[in-house]
């Protein structure tokens, strides 16, 4: 029997529930069930009633009645984790890739992302509380399923076949199997269950598969239901409407009639009205409160600086709750909260990925996978922390070496460390890197997960790290949370070489080698999900939770952070396996998969939820900057209530008076007294502007954001760039002007180390050179003309005498990579001189002109233009322009990558339109029909600029820009002419902020010290060849 109790908004009944089982029952014959771990630690120390989460249900109840599954005593039922899931669904698609091909998924089934996708999907597949049979049958006989898709459906349905055959195979169960089984157990009559009763409260939501498990223990108990349910409020409550659906079907329904809370009467009204549609507003919000920020710190400094506030007023530390939606939206919190003196329910933790002893073990085997990052991999490794820590040698010292030669050979760089460490004077040097070379030569290239494991078991105990640690700590060295640290990362280090070793045994691969760069990063993935506690929570401190496990409370202060656009509600990308149409599709015919609609609804409830707690004061806080502002909860919340009444401020600086934390009292003293200021001696003179920086930049245009208000400033920027400009000089500060400032006004360049690589830019000028010396043979004339086997041997030779001139001038190391490199490069020209003769073959009558065109430079005359009543001067080189006699297309080589169509009319590339304009501008004579780009990589024409006029090409033009324009070309030199002054204006008037438009190229000279340098992902930037 199952009663389904609904209560409001801010309401629970789990009280109610505890004191009818701790009326009725003893204490172990009613369970009270609640979602979350802070919910149930909160109800234990009550001890009214026995209490659990709802994934101990199907672990007890198959516990206690194995002997129902049918199965032979000797078969052992494994629980695999979630990596031993991947593992297998790699596999599986390796195996489905054999059997019959991946039509639809043959270019994503190696990829890692991929892998966990799937692995998400068939979770979310088994928990749509359909039968395996079911869900293929939905997949296969898909009604009006769009014939594209049908591939993708058959993949889909074969994977999660053997997926769930392969479980049952191997006696294996993941979470969904697990409930299965209990569902299973329960099915029988004989079935035991220790409890008489089930009490579940504050889940808002049960998926299929706990709301089958819910109806089949109805069987063998009585279930009590709680649910925070009102039928006239569905915008607030759309997240329960499903699961309130389901159980209303078939359960007994009673509306819980609760003594209502004490809240203020416009708490109260918030609670009864949001979300309810049009109500009447109330004239008074006196205990709702409005902050804004400039950014997330500053947010949480003024929330905290609220609550200690009333704390010295007598409020006590369980009378508040501070909700997030995520914790991962916030960096530092307890580190915030320590500073202001603040005990919170929050541990300070560290991420084990970021660990030095685990940056330590995969360096060894980074080194063991050879290659040319295993000498990368061995400067480090005698640098790191833990070789520092356990050897007396100087690895910086030993780094020197890479400045004096290159190193292409691992063993040789072995030996010449070796050869420095012997000849040192300290004689200790040399007998710890043998100690460390032996260790080096323990981990082996391939090997299987369970044999690293243990390697690496047998190195962290030979290398005693908390031994050391200790005594460093005896010695001044250390403090004890450095000790506790290693201590900590050493031991549960140990607790992943183990896990590691025993997902791979239960998923079958046990005896499946791996790389040394495979199990690196399958350490790193590891060691990134688990963390180390440095200090403690405080269970008694200010309780910070986030928004999803917090139903059913009361607190006199409740605060809410980041109520922000994209944050709370969180932005929700459809899945992109299966969107949310395809969803709402299955979930018709029974296979439920929620979409990003239900997202949306839960975090309405969880907001909701949240703010109904407050019972005396409700702060709602947020931060804005140029991305995002406000969340559209803030103005829910605004429209309950008269306009102008909800207090609202504006999170700012504090005087010393004022102060809270001893940052803020050093930062407040600083500031008011700078002269003789012993604190500024002691902290530098450039103290308070360190401390307040990033508010400085969220008050507007200055200098900390790259604009130079100074006058004096941009004259002397002026001068030092000059009025010369290159078209790549123009592209530079399109893409980010703090760049164009570094290169060209600082004139930085990136601390460059030999290598035993030709690089990209080399690499280019090579092919630049070859290029230009063999068009040079065969101006005004077509290739098409030669023997191909005489033309290959003469771009052959060109290219041995090119790549001599650049081993001679010392541009090319010649190492053991550069006789591969020297092929790859070959076949590449091969493959333009086969491509470029279709072309010359099908471009009739355009021939090669002229090479290597110079515009302001060499005495040749450039591109002049004007600019607020003064010129500038564009220069450049074009690498080709070939001609029909009538018009002329200019050609620009590219190593690989070159501009998009897009970025053309975004102001991004500029070369091209730069070109186009000296020419037209330069070379009169002659009719501009375009340009394009020559990506060599791929033997293939394409991007730039054309007119309409230039007709038909065995390449793909972009003639769409301006082509509605009355005259093409006039419209195209107009935008290229004002986009160019637009630059060179604002780049004149000093402004260049850390603003990037493309990704940051890896050669970026800012790299270390631009703060958006690691917001965007780097790609590495365009090549000019």
């Amino acid at each position: 029997m199952i009663d389904l109790y609904t209560v409001p908004l801010g309401a629970t009944a789990r009280d109610f529930f505890a004191a009818e089982a701790e009326k009725n029952y003893s204490y172990d014959e009613a369970l009270l069930v609640l979602p979350s771990r802070l919910l149930v630690n909160h109800a234990r120390r009550s001890g009214r009633a026995q209490t659990v989460n709802f994934e101990y249900l199907p672990n007890r109840i198959v516990a206690l009645n194995r002997q129902l599954l049918d199965l032979p005593p000797e078969v052992k039922l494994e629980m695999i984790s979630r990596r031993t899931q991947e593992l297998l669904v790699g596999d599986l698609l390796h195996q489905l890739a054999k059997l019959q091909g991946l039509d639809y998924f043959s270019k994503l089934a190696d990829k890692e992302g991929f892998v966990k996708a799937v692995t998400g999907l068939l979770g979310q597949l088994s928990r749509s509380g359909s039968t395996q049979e079911e869900i293929t049958t939905a997949l296969l006989e898909w009604e009006q399923r769009n014939p594209a898709y049908v591939m993708k459906d058959r993949e889909v349905a074969a994977l999660y076949n053997l997926y769930r055959n392969k479980l049952k195979q191997k006696n294996w169960y993941d979470v969904e199997g697990l409930y299965r089984l209990a569902i299973a157990v329960l099915e029988r009559p004989q079935a035991k269950l220790p409890w008489q009763q089930l009490y579940f409260s504050e889940f808002y939501h049960f998926d299929a598969l706990q709301r089958l498990l819910i109806k089949s223990l109805s069987r063998h108990c009585r279930i009590s239901i709680g649910l925070m349910y009102e039928p006239k409020r569905p915008e607030i409550f759309a997240a329960v409407e499903r699961s309130f659906g389901y159980l209303s079907g078939f359960a007994q329904l009673h509306d819980l009639q609760l003594e209502d809370s004490a809240r203020k009467p416009d708490l109260q009204h918030l609670t009864a009205k949001l979300g309810a549609g049009s109500c009447q507003t109330m004239a008074a919000a006196d205990s709702i409160n409005f902050i804004e920020a400039g950014d997330s710190e500053g947010e949480l400094r003024a929330v905290l600086r609220s609550i200690k506030a009333r704390l010295q007023h007598g409020a006590a530390y369980n009378d508040f709750l501070v909700a997030v939606r995520d914790f991962n939206t916030y960096s530092g919190i307890r580190a915030v909260c320590d500073e202001y003196g603040l005990p919170v329910t929050l541990p300070q933790t560290a991420s084990l990925s970021a660990q030095p002893v685990c940056e330590f073990l995969r360096l060894l085997l980074n080194v063991a996978a050879g290659g040319s990052e295993a000498i990368a991999a061995y400067w480090r490794l005698l640098k790191c922390g833990v070789v520092k820590l356990v050897y007396s040698f100087d690895g910086e010292r030993l780094n020197r070496l890479k400045q004096e030669y290159l190193y292409n050979d691992l063993r040789q760089l072995r030996k010449a460390v070796r050869d420095k460490a012997d000849t040192n004077e300290n004689k200790q040097w040399s007998t710890d890197l043998s100690e460390l070379e032996l260790l080096l030569d323990k981990v082996q290239r391939r090997d299987t997960a369970a044999a690293y494991g243990e390697t690496f078991k047998t190195i962290l105990e030979a290398l005693a790290l908390p031994v050391k640690a200790g005594e460093n700590y005896k010695n001044g060295r250390a403090d004890l949370l450095e000790v506790k640290n290693i201590v900590e990362t050493v031991r549960q280090l140990a607790e992943v070489l183990d896990t590691l070793s025993e997902d791979y045994q239960n998923g079958g691969l046990e005896s499946v080698p791996l790389k040394a760069e495979e199990y690196s990063q399958l350490l790193l993935s590891a060691c990134a999900e688990r963390q180390i506690v440095l200090t403690a929570a405080d269970s008694e401190g200010i309780l910070f939770g986030e928004a999803a496990n917090l139903q059913g409370l009361l607190f006199k202060h409740v605060y809410i952070m980041g109520l922000r656009e994209g944050e709370f509600p969180r932005s929700k990308n459809e899945n992109w396996i299966y969107n949310d149409r395809e969803r709402a599709e299955l979930s018709g015919v029974g296979v439920e998969l929620d979409n990003t609609a239900c997202a949306y609804a839960e975090d309405k409830f969880f907001f909701a939820a949240v703010a109904a707690m407050a019972t005396e004061t409700l702060t709602l806080s947020w931060y804005r900057d140029d991305t995002a502002g406000a969340s559209a909860y803030i103005e829910d919340v605004e429209r309950l209530y008269a306009a102008g009444c909800i207090t609202k401020s504006r999170a700012g600086r504090t005087g010393w008076q004022e102060a809270l934390s001893e940052q803020e009292l050093l930062l407040g003293i600083t500031q008011t007294d700078t002269c003789h200021n012993w604190l500024l001696e002691r902290l530098g003179v450039d103290w308070t502007l360190r401390s307040s920086i990033e508010r400085i930049r969220e008050q507007g245009d200055s200098v900390y954001k790259g604009v130079f208000e100074d006058v004096q400033l941009q004259r002397a920027v002026n001068e030092a760039v000059g009025g010369f400009f290159s078209a790549s000089h123009l592209e530079t500060y399109a893409q980010c002007p703090y760049r164009f400032l570094l290169s060209y006004v600082w004139k930085q360049q990136q601390y460059e180390e030999l290598t035993e690589t030709v690089e990209p830019a080399v690499e280019g000028s090579l092919l630049h050179d070859v290029l230009a010396r063999f068009m040079a043979e065969h101006l005004h004339e077509k290739l098409t003309k030669y023997p191909p086997t005489e033309l290959i041997s003469q771009l052959d030779d060109i290219m041995t005498s090119v790549c001599d001139e650049y081993i001679t001038g010392k541009k090319i190391a010649v190492t053991d990579f550069w006789p591969s490199q020297r092929r790859k490069l070959n076949l590449l020209l091969r493959r333009w001189l086969q491509r470029e003769l279709v072309y010359q073959k099908e471009w009739e009558p355009f021939v090669p002109v002229k090479i290597e065109w110079d515009f302001g430079r060499n005495g040749s005359a450039p591109l002049a233009l004007e600019v607020n009543g003064g010129k500038i001067y564009l220069n450049g080189r074009i690498d080709r322009i070939d001609s029909d006699g009538n018009g002329i297309f200019v050609t620009d080589y590219k190593r690989s990558q070159i501009p998009s169509g897009s970025e053309l009319t975004a102001g991004l590339d500029l070369q091209m339109p730069v070109y186009l304009l000296a020419l037209a501008a330069l070379e009169t004579q002659n009719k501009v029909l375009g340009g394009g780009y020559y990506s060599l990589k791929e033997a293939k024409r394409k991007g730039g600029f054309a007119m309409q006029t230039l007709g038909k090409t065995p390449f793909t033009t972009n003639n769409k820009p301006f082509s509605d324009a009355e005259d093409q070309w006039l419209a195209f030199a107009d935008f290229c002419r004002t986009t160019v002054r637009g630059y060179i204006n604002t780049l004149q008037q000093g402004n260049f902020p850390p603003a990037p438009r493309k990704n940051c190229p890896e050669y970026c000279p800012g790299k270390d010290i631009c703060r958006a340098y690691g917001e965007l992902a780097a790609e590495g930037g365009e090549d000019n060849v």
